[in-house]
C-alpha cells in the first residue's frame, strides 16, 4: 500500500483538464492508470474520486470528502435563499430539488477494486453517487446516479 504523492488538478491554457503528480504532467485518466499506478488503494480514494471527476466533468462537480460538511452547506444554502412563490423566469434555487437522505452519503471508498464516491453540482448542490473501477482507464465507464431528494418544505 502507498499513498499518493502531492496531486494538482490543473488546466491547459485551452482549458484541458490535466494533474500534475510529482512534477510530472498528466492530460488523461488513462494516462496516470499506466504510468502512476496506486489508483486502486483504500487510502487513495478521495484524491482518486477528485482526479476522476476533473478529468470527467471539470469543476461541474465536486467531490464530497467529508459528508457533514456538505450537509452543512446545502442546508444553509437552502435556509438562506429567498422563498418566491412562484419561482418566476429561470431562477432555480437548491430548494427547488430538494435534501438527500444525508446518512447514505459517505467520504470515497475503494473496496474489492471498486470506487464508490459521491458528488455534488458546483451550481445547486444537487448530489450524485458515482461507481467506477479506479484502474479503468475509459472516464465514461463510470456511473453517475442522481440520489433521491425530499423536497424542502
Amino acid at each position: 500500500m502507498s499513498q499518493f504523492p502531492s496531486v494538482l488538478l490543473n488546466y491547459t491554457d485551452d482549458n484541458q483538464p490535466t494533474v500534475v503528480i510529482d512534477n510530472n504532467t498528466f492530460s488523461s485518466w488513462g494516462d496516470v492508470v499506466t504510468k502512476v499506478g496506486n489508483v486502486a488503494e483504500a487510502e487513495n480514494a478521495l484524491i482518486v474520486a477528485r482526479m476522476l471527476t476533473h478529468f470527467s466533468y471539470r469543476s461541474r462537480y465536486k467531490v464530497i470528502g467529508d459528508p457533514a460538511v456538505y450537509e452543512a452547506a446545502l442546508l444553509k444554502r437552502i435556509s438562506t435563499e429567498p422563498v418566491v412563490e412562484p419561482v418566476k423566469g429561470k431562477v432555480t434555487r437548491s430548494q427547488s430539488f430538494g435534501i438527500p437522505d444525508f446518512s447514505t452519503i459517505f467520504a470515497p471508498q475503494i473496496t474489492n477494486d471498486q470506487l464508490v464516491f459521491f458528488v455534488y453540482d458546483a451550481a445547486l448542490y444537487v448530489p450524485y453517487k458515482v461507481e467506477a473501477v479506479p484502474t479503468e482507464s475509459d472516464i465514461a465507464k463510470q456511473k453517475y446516479t442522481p440520489l433521491p431528494l425530499t423536497r424542502v418544505t
